[in-house]
């Protein structure tokens, strides 16, 4: 059996990412924990493919290390790195009401400010224009005067925005089952 990828495999997962990227940029959603569930995902159909298989042969065939095999057939949640947006956000709300009693922090200053908090998060990786900049961009905060005010989230327009989503996401993937099941037949 030959296992190394062709040419035309690599055009297709090529295709495929392609189509998960724009998923994942347009519904926002989480790369990491993406990543996980693509984990589980994979050892859960190796296993339903050889319900004998131990883990050493599922770690063979997914790529994935044996010592989380058994975590992901539990369903075990495996925890991912936090995103930093959603750090910096967390931190921004803490320090509005520990330090302000308010949903505003000052933007720029050496304590306690939305410069400083991107600094801490984000050290030497983004820019704390550029963090503002996406934020606001997800409507998240805004800037009102030389203050950051959090935006909080309208949660009817969330679900709205998550049944979309998962809409838009099945759409895919039943496309997906169907070429793999013409392509069978």
């Amino acid at each position: 059996m030959n296992t190394s990828p062709t040419n035309s495999d690599s055009g297709t997962l090529r295709v495929l990412a392609q189509a998960i990227a724009k998923l994942i940029l347009k519904f926002r959603f989480s790369r990491s924990r993406f990543l996980t569930l693509l984990d589980e995902e994979l050892v859960l159909q190796a296993k339903n493919n050889d319900p004998q298989a131990n883990n050493v042969t599922l770690s063979i065939r997914t790529g994935i290390n044996r010592r989380y095999i058994p975590q992901l057939l539990s369903g075990e949640t495996m925890h991912s790195k936090p995103e930093r947006l959603k750090m910096i956000l967390e931190d921004l709300k803490w320090t509005s009401q520990k330090h302000y009693q308010s949903g505003r922090v000052p933007l720029k200053g050496s304590y306690k400010t939305f410069e400083t908090i991107c600094e801490i998060r984000a050290s030497g990786t983004l820019t704390y224009k550029a963090i503002l900049e996406e934020l606001m961009k997800q409507g998240k905060v805004k800037v009102v005067g030389n203050e950051v005010e959090i935006i909080l989230n309208n949660s009817e327009e969330d679900n709205k925005h998550s049944k979309f989503a998962r809409n838009s996401v099945e759409k895919v993937f039943f496309t997906v089952e169907e070429i793999i099941q013409s392509e069978k037949n």
